[in-house]
């Protein structure tokens, strides 16, 4: 296959996924993409893919040519990934909140247990040093959920979450990390 032929094929294939993801995304925009985006950017969009489809069908003789094909792409794809990114950021974040809430129920009831058998004394692998430092764990990674639900209750979907979602992941992996070092550490 020759470099013209190498050429035509890519400018094809390009061809094919911009209108892909000018269709997707025009359909997207008016549901599932409409509370990450906002007006004035969905105009934008909007008026980037009626001009790249325009450019597709007006047979303009540099519709072959890949440095102005990769130019519109990144015009179309940049403008529109953003407000995917976004979406997902936010989908990502509520997945995050969910787990960090889970992990913290899990454990108080799992210290909740332990305290029970310290009161009516029974056999535990905790001490009552270990669950009031649980306790203060619990408390502390609690107080860091409430404020970042505080922050997102009062966020716009349409901006950027004002907490990240790989913020949220790590406290919730230091969190279990400390937690189970301490039941590990008193069980074994």
């Amino acid at each position: 296959m020759d470099s013209e032929d190498h050429l035509l094929n890519y400018a094809h294939d390009m061809r094919n996924d911009m209108e892909v993801y000018i269709y997707t995304t025009r359909e997207k925009l008016e549901n599932e993409l409409a509370p990450y985006v906002t007006e004035q950017d969905k105009q934008t969009l909007l008026n980037i893919m009626n001009e790249t489809k325009h450019w597709f069908e007006s047979g303009h003789p540099d519709i072959t040519l890949k440095s102005v094909i990769d130019e519109k792409n990144t015009a179309l794809t940049g403008t529109g990934d953003r407000v995917y990114k976004r979406r997902n950021d936010w989908e990502q974040l509520d997945m995050s909140l969910n787990n960090f809430k889970g992990a913290l129920d899990q454990n108080i009831k799992r210290i909740q247990v332990e305290y029970d058998k310290l009161t009516n004394k029974q056999a535990t692998s905790l001490t009552n040093e270990n669950v009031e430092e649980l306790k203060k764990i619990v408390e502390n990674y609690n107080d860091t959920l409430n404020n970042s639900t505080e922050k997102l209750a009062k966020a716009l979907k349409y901006v950027d979450p004002p907490v990240s979602y790989e913020a949220l992941n790590r406290h919730l992996k230091d969190f279990n990390d400390v937690s189970l070092f301490i039941f590990k550490t008193n069980i074994y």
